[in-house]
C-alpha cells in the first residue's frame, strides 16, 4: 500500500495504484 499513499500526490492514478496495491 505504501505505491498507493506515495500516488496520491498524482491524484487521477492514486485509485489505479491503490486497486493495484489491493489486488
Amino acid at each position: 500500500m505504501a505505491k498507493a499513499r506515495v500516488s496520491i500526490e498524482g491524484e487521477g492514478r492514486t485509485l489505479e495504484a491503490f486497486w493495484d496495491a489491493a489486488a
